[in-house]
């Protein structure tokens, strides 16, 4: 059974404006969280750490993502700029996945998050203010170079053109310390302080606990829907198996109601995580 933040994540996709708007025209930037804790292992030290987790999560992901949307990558943490100092790897390029994937395989993980200064910075690469942008930020917690995400989202969401947010939480702990996370004390919202940049900007918020949670939450927000129409098949439940259903948008036959299948994805097999009703004729 897949984790209830999955699920409720899938379950979003039906009413969300920013998923539904997704025309594969429009680019996308990864910032990717290689901090200092993203070496860590598991409370019982063992298995893998973080950053293998995640690797492994891009490599099945990303080259099912980028074959239909420009991806750019920015990373935090570790790097020559100093350890509160993101790092632009490359802006949006076609074909992306061999270059985020080498870029992530061969980093190595070190220093803070500052992760509210690098979505303002991947924003900037993608020129939010006159055009429409995508950020997706993969991270495993909290702001700790005194950055300020509720305040800053508010200002980039009144700033932006159409910009959308979505912030992944993988294996996060949140941590309560706020003198260099200053906002974390006064969130209300019981988990890391770093939603507030989706929730001021009409994006997603996940928490993710392994590599397959991950993968789906890549595909959901970093992912771009196939805008089209295939021949209807029924689909007798939105959390069931679709097996013969390829990823993009496919319209099925439920009862009365004629429903777009917004996306199935999933390395092995097909899954239905989204639905909405359409009218007659599209």
């Amino acid at each position: 059974m897949r984790p209830a933040c999955i699920l409720a994540l899938c379950a979003s996709l039906a009413t969300s404006p920013g998923y539904a708007a997704t025309n594969c025209q429009s680019d996308a930037m990864l910032v990717f969280d290689g901090s200092g804790s993203m070496d860590e292992m598991t409370m019982e030290m063992r298995g893998p750490t973080r950053i293998d987790e995640a690797r492994h999560a891009l490599r099945d992901a990303l080259p099912g993502i980028a074959v239909s949307r420009r991806i750019g990558l920015l990373t935090y943490g570790a790097g020559a700029d100093g350890a509160c100092t993101p790092t632009l790897r490359f802006a949006p390029v076609d074909g992306a996945a061999p270059a985020v994937i080498a870029a992530i395989e061969g980093l190595v993980a070190g220093g803070l998050t500052p992760l509210t200064a690098s979505v303002q910075a991947a924003a900037e690469v993608l020129a939010y203010r006159t055009r429409p942008a995508t950020v997706v930020l993969v991270t495993d917690g909290n702001e700790t170079c005194g950055g300020t995400p509720c305040a800053t989202g508010r200002v980039m969401e009144a700033a932006g053109h159409d910009l959308t947010v979505h912030v992944i939480g993988f294996r996060v702990v949140v941590d309560d310390f706020t003198w260099d996370n200053p906002e974390q004390a006064d969130y209300a919202g019981g988990t890391t302080v770093a939603k507030c940049l989706a929730d001021a900007t009409g994006g997603l918020f996940v928490t993710t606990e392994t590599v397959d949670d991950l993968v789906e939450a890549l595909f959901v927000t970093l992912g771009c829907p196939v805008i089209g129409m295939a021949p209807a098949k029924p689909v007798s439940a939105a959390t069931k198996n679709a097996p013969g259903f390829a990823r993009g948008a496919f319209s099925s036959a439920s009862g009365p109601v004629l429903l777009r299948l917004a996306k199935i994805f999933g390395p092995a097999g097909h899954r239905l995580s989204g639905a909405e009703p359409v009218s007659d004729g599209l």
